[in-house]
């Protein structure tokens, strides 16, 4: 068994992978990781409250995901609570027979899932060789919805529980601390952190296991993190599954989604069309020409069954087939232009793009500057429109990165929105000078107070002041005077680092035929 460790949950388990590659807690895993066995009472104790932090994730067609970044107080507070009980939290999460999201050590993350997302179609080939009818089903709002005081329950039994309701027991720390962390809320639990995912999969262990006792056993199928798809032989037996599944659930106060929840009769596809279809429909590269013929049948294809279907990741999918090919040098400037498309046409490839673009440049070829600033401002634009803070932030990383100017609608767009995401990396554009003179900064500015470090602008409030991008509000240096943050700031604790750009390695001897 590999435990994680406290650096795990706090270097590559605290902040959502989606955001920029500015963003980054390295530095304060290591400080907090040198002074662990010395840490104040309120790293160990959950007694302050404070907000959480949120971000705008872009997803396919017009969902959104709101993600949520933990005051670190808080953040190191449960993750020293998990890392000290992690042999306790598997005894629990291994007691459910069909989940495949056991909390396992990753590379990329501190934990996720034990079987990875490319291997989920093997499992559903299983159920399917064996089985004719289907139970695919999702838990509604599944973050949000979880019940902190459903911790407790899952780790103790809910009857227990509830009698030791004052006992400092693993269930009623994790409970604590997650309430302390969003203003003493007890709904939801913040998406983004790692130590979201093992208290939701510790509450839906229990779950499967209220559902196997009441079922009679354990059906064939799987649980993967909130959704399941379970076989049986009949309808009737589907359908009295759905029944007793919903029941399970209603126990730890969850329901499931109507609109993913189904019974489906086999045979059914076991992936959509459109995928098999952008897989195999080749991207030569023999010569200039074919080259080009196929680079635009393959785009013509991804943008048709992108209109199609609107609520699926089609063109994300496309982008990272196609970032994979090898594009020759003088079909570069065509490729280009199809990757803007693409971020023009679903903005949540912005994330895929980017580095695609940086990478080229990093090869010495040439970027059509002009067009990159066009499209990073018409996405500025349009997501502060929507409150799209996702799209927002890569775009502002881009123009950063490419030394490219924010043009004065996009200005002034962004300095009226409330978000540190936003703020932070429109402070570095200012301090890079791509920021018009005379923007008005005065909605951050507000947040540059002692208040502000447990608001939800704690990342803005510290990290403005850290690196002199905004005064403090009433003139005093209040980072220091906390002793929380101060202690933060003494030992060079800083989240953001202006010159971090995250991208494959170059390998040793390379140039820029290698990506030719």
């Amino acid at each position: 068994m590999t435990t994680p460790g406290l650096h795990d949950f706090l270097d590559r388990g605290y902040f959502p992978r989606e955001l920029p590659p500015p963003f980054n807690t390295e530095i304060l895993s290591d400080v907090i990781d040198a002074h662990a066995k010395s840490l104040g009472s309120q790293f160990t104790t959950p007694n302050k409250t404070a907000h959480l932090l949120t971000f705008n994730l872009a997803r396919a067609g017009s969902l959104r995901r709101r993600l949520a970044i933990p005051n670190p107080i808080h953040q190191v507070g449960i993750s020293q609570h998990l890392v000290r009980y992690w042999s306790s939290i598997l005894t629990r999460t291994n007691r459910s027979t069909f989940s495949i999201s056991g909390p396992t050590v990753q590379k990329a993350r501190a934990v996720g899932p034990e079987v990875p997302d490319r291997e989920v179609l093997f499992e559903r080939v299983k159920i399917r060789t064996t089985s004719r009818y289907l139970l695919q089903a999702d838990v509604s709002r599944f973050y949000g919805s979880i019940y902190t005081h459903s911790v407790p329950w899952a780790v103790h039994g809910k009857a227990q529980a509830k009698k030791d309701r004052k006992s400092k027991n693993i269930g009623n720390v994790a409970d604590k601390w997650l309430q302390s962390a969003q203003d003493g809320q007890t709904l939801g639990i913040p998406i983004g952190p790692d130590t979201s995912f093992v208290i939701a999969e510790l509450v839906m262990s229990a779950v499967d296991t209220e559902f196997v006792q009441r079922l009679g056993t354990s059906p064939t199928g799987f649980r993967r993190v909130d959704d399941y798809e379970f076989g049986f032989p009949t309808m009737a037996a589907a359908q009295g599954a759905l029944g007793t599944l919903q029941e399970a659930l209603r126990e730890y106060e969850l329901e499931l989604n109507p609109q993913k929840t189904r019974i489906i009769e086999q045979p059914i596809r076991l992936v959509p069309s459109w995928t098999s279809e952008l897989r195999d429909t080749p991207i030569r590269g023999k010569s200039v020409k074919r080259q080009i013929s196929d680079l635009i049948n393959f785009f013509d294809l991804a943008f048709v069954h992108a209109r199609s279907n609107p609520d699926t990741h089609v063109l994300g999918y496309a982008v990272g087939r196609a970032i994979h090919e090898k594009i020759r040098a003088s079909n570069w400037g065509l490729f280009q232009q199809l990757l803007l498309q693409c971020v023009v046409a679903e903005p949540g490839t912005i994330r895929q793009v980017v580095p695609e673009i940086m990478k080229y440049e990093r090869h010495g070829y040439e970027l059509n500057k002009e067009a990159i600033e066009t499209v990073l401002n018409m996405q500025i634009l349009d997501g502060a429109a929507k409150g799209h803070s996702s799209e927002i932030a890569w775009a502002l990383w881009a123009l950063a990165h490419f030394g490219l100017p924010i043009d004065n609608s996009a200005a002034l767009a962004i300095s009226r929105m409330q978000d540190s995401i936003v703020a932070l990396l429109g402070l570095d554009c200012k301090a890079r000078g791509l920021l018009p003179a005379g923007t008005n900064l005065s909605i951050w500015q507000d947040h540059m107070t002692e208040e502000g470090l447990y608001s939800e602008h704690w990342l803005l409030a510290y990290e403005a002041m850290v690196k002199g991008w905004l005064p403090s509000k009433n003139g005093n240096d209040y980072v220091s005077a906390d002793p929380n943050f101060g202690f933060l700031k003494a030992n060079g604790v800083s989240f953001y680092d202006p010159n971090r750009t995250v991208l494959p390695p170059v390998q040793a001897g390379s140039t820029e035929t290698s990506l030719v």
